[in-house]
């Protein structure tokens, strides 16, 4: 038998396999229709309040800004006409998900005391000491350094 005359079989087309780009939103529901909303992004996680984002700016701060240490995190301070907040947690804190968390609870900290801060940059550095602590243990001392810098 000679198989180079053989046909294969056809099967029919299935009725609008695509959908052109000209109908598509003819197709969807008008909930898939509506346009998402854009919601208002929280800088650095806080509402309102720019983050330091260069490390020229992270270093202007570290050199002539004024540092208030506790066994949990330290604070530098440098006096400037708008507020701007950097979190840092470096390798000595751990692996990305304690880094992270780290600076996740610095910024809980913060978040109370945002329409108390004067204007001025504010770096939090995490020390490793911060994890093994409960969020009771340290609010009180951030409120302490917090208030100290305020009535500076």
């Amino acid at each position: 038998m000679d198989e180079k005359n053989l046909s294969t079989p056809q099967y029919p087309q299935k009725a609008h396999t695509r959908i052109s780009r000209q109908n598509e939103d003819q197709e969807r529901t008008k909930s898939d229709q509506r346009k998402k909303k854009k919601r208002a992004k929280k800088i650095g996680g806080i509402k309102g309040i720019a983050t330091l984002k260069t490390k020229k700016e992270f270093d202007r701060v570290y050199h002539r800004g004024r540092a208030y240490h506790s066994e949990y995190f330290v604070i530098f301070y440098l006096k400037a006409p708008e507020p701007r907040v950097g979190f840092v947690a470096s390798k000595k804190v751990g692996k990305a998900v304690a880094r992270n968390r780290a600076k996740r609870l610095l910024r809980a900290l913060l978040l109370p005391f945002t329409n108390d801060l004067k204007s001025g940059h504010f770096v939090f550095v995490a020390k490793p000491k911060i994890l093994e602590a409960k969020f009771g243990e340290i609010a009180p001392v951030f409120e302490q350094i917090i208030g100290k810098i305020v009535h500076d």
